[in-house]
């Protein structure tokens, strides 16, 4: 049965990406909870790309229209702080301007696009019905691809988008924010103390007050910083399942947050809350009947 809300249902696609094999097989049916809860009226079509093949894609139709789903990287697994720092270094890829984009770009995630955008494009095509929007959704890493494949569509190809990301990653500089989000109807949910969505570091944020701290600091201190801002509007889910504003006191708590629990040592919770899949904080807000 699909989620009752389309943001629900979208939710589910995106965590049916982590299906996709190297072979380019989504290793799920009919009866897997994430299939149906997307509610997809046909077997999707799955892409796979990039260095090892580790980017990939779905696009299925959904009683909604049709859905482009971008997958994230594998999970985090982290208990101390040189895990964390090689995690924080995945994200150090420096801005670089792109043909058709608008600023600059994350480099590895615009690379991540452009290895599955053409043959995603064409799929989205034959599959698209009428005039109704192209729904682009992705968790992580796929949140990022997400906004960036969405440009692409509606800037260049003229197709009307809606994105819906979860716990994303940032895919461009501030000047490709403005840009983005006079154009692209974005909203992003991000998560208690997530850690991915402060991703790339930005100027300012969590690590200047991680640098800041005595003993551990010198650990963060040469981590490159980037003008990398987040697009679309933001739905945040606090601890309790409420939903929360944009707001600089918003800001403020959970960088604290998330520093506190960083020296704390307490990464298990920080790596459980990037987590989309059933009984986690994203999908209990989002999902709370389940599917």
């Amino acid at each position: 049965m699909p989620a009752q809300t389309l943001d629900g249902r979208l939710l589910c696609a995106s965590q049916s990406t982590y299906a996709i094999t190297e072979d380019g097989i989504l290793d799920l049916d009919e009866s897997d909870t994430y299939y149906a809860g997307a509610g997809f009226t046909k077997p999707p079509a799955t892409f796979v790309g990039g260095d090892a093949l580790i980017d990939g894609c779905l696009v299925g139709t959904i009683p909604d229209g049709v859905v482009l789903a971008f997958r994230g990287t594998l999970p985090l697994d982290s208990h101390q702080i040189p895990t964390l720092l090689d995690w924080l270094n995945n994200f150090n890829a420096d801005p670089r301007p792109a043909p058709g984009y608008i600023g600059f770009v994350h480099s590895g995630f615009f690379g991540a696009v452009e290895a599955l955008l053409d043959r995603a494009v064409a799929e989205v095509q034959k599959q698209q019905v009428g005039t109704a929007p192209v729904l682009v959704t992705g968790h992580s890493k796929g949140g990022a691809m997400a906004a960036l494949a969405a440009w692409h569509l509606q800037t260049a190809l003229g197709v009307r988008t809606k994105v819906i990301s979860f716990a994303g990653a940032k895919a461009g500089n501030a000047i490709f924010r403005d840009a983005y989000n006079a154009q692209i109807d974005h909203t992003r949910y991000e998560y208690a103390d997530d850690i991915v969505p402060h991703l790339p570091p930005s100027q300012d944020g969590f690590l200047n007050v991680l640098s800041s701290l005595p003993v551990i600091g010198a650990n963060f201190a040469n981590l490159s910083r980037f003008d990398y801002e987040p697009v679309g509007t933001l739905r945040f889910i606090d601890s309790s399942g409420g939903f929360d504003d944009d707001t600089p006191q918003l800001r403020l708590e959970r960088t604290m947050s998330l520093v506190q629990l960083i020296v704390r040592g307490r990464f298990g919770q920080i790596v459980a809350d990037h987590a989309i899949a059933w009984g986690s904080g994203y999908a209990s807000a989002i999902c709370p009947t389940g599917v």
